[in-house]
């Protein structure tokens, strides 16, 4: 099985800032030229420790990673979700010690980026400093949103607008292909993330199905009416920033 390459992840990441900034070709070529050491992270294996301090950043190339906090009691929440292209933890640049655990929800593979190496990135190319910070702003509003979704919408709204979400950042990275994007947390995990039992999110998604707006088979899900989806969840794309030429909602997911 051949896995990505450190170039590989870093163009996802490179694409994914230029889709919301203009980068200089010699920016995107020093970013590209960053070192990342690669890891193997197997499915439900924590990818770091609460409380270590850490050197480096996790860039994912494949699979997802989440950040999550978990009660002593063993219930967890899920605050974020990382895809391909995305850095976990890029806050740690600044705050280098593990405010939140990372754990892999499949299969994944990440690398991992010195901070002093991004460090004297910025200061030599203070737009691509720029592009980091505005990246770690996104993170923040992403879980705001997220917080309103857990705070005061119903269930079925929930597990729709996080499909939107997930959808649309798949996207950005031109990685959804038909209206179909690879699904890689368990119905389990999307209640830990949504704030619902795994009962809830199972009738919410049979729900969805049966009205023709989606359809999951085998760690795939496809969006079949993106109109209908996006209104079901109240979901208005704004937060994630996205390139002004963002396709129309129809033609979004097609």
């Amino acid at each position: 099985m051949a896995f990505p390459t450190a170039s590989t992840a870093l163009q996802l990441y490179l694409t994914k800032l230029r889709g919301r900034m203009e980068i200089m070709h010699a920016e995107g070529q020093a970013l590209l030229n960053l070192p990342a050491s690669p890891r193997q992270v197997a499915a439900r294996r924590e990818v770091t420790r609460l409380v270590t301090p850490i050197d480096c950043v996790c860039l994912v190339a494949e699979g997802s990673i989440a950040r999550f906090a978990q009660l002593d009691d063993g219930r967890r929440q899920l605050i974020a979700i990382q895809l391909p292209g995305d850095m976990a933890d890029l806050h740690s640049l600044v705050l280098p010690t593990r405010s939140a655990q990372l754990v892999a929800l499949s299969a994944s593979t990440i690398f991992l980026i010195p901070h002093a190496a991004l460090r004297e990135l910025c200061v030599r190319y203070p737009n691509l400093s720029l592009g980091l910070w505005q990246d770690c702003v996104i993170d923040g509003q992403i879980i705001a949103q997220w917080l309103v979704n857990a705070g005061r919408r119903t269930a079925r709204e929930r597990v729709a607008h996080l499909l939107c979400e997930l959808a649309l950042r798949y996207w950005s990275i031109g990685r959804l292909e038909n209206g179909q994007f690879p699904m890689t947390m368990t119905q389990e995990q999307m209640a830990d993330a949504l704030g619902l039992t795994s009962v809830h999110v199972n009738r919410s998604l049979k729900a969805l199905r049966e009205d023709g707006l989606v359809k999951a088979t085998r760690g795939i899900v496809a969006i079949l009416d993106w109109e209908r989806l996006a209104s079901a969840a109240e979901f208005e794309p704004a937060y994630l920033h996205l390139s002004a030429e963002l396709p129309e909602r129809s033609r979004a997911t097609r």
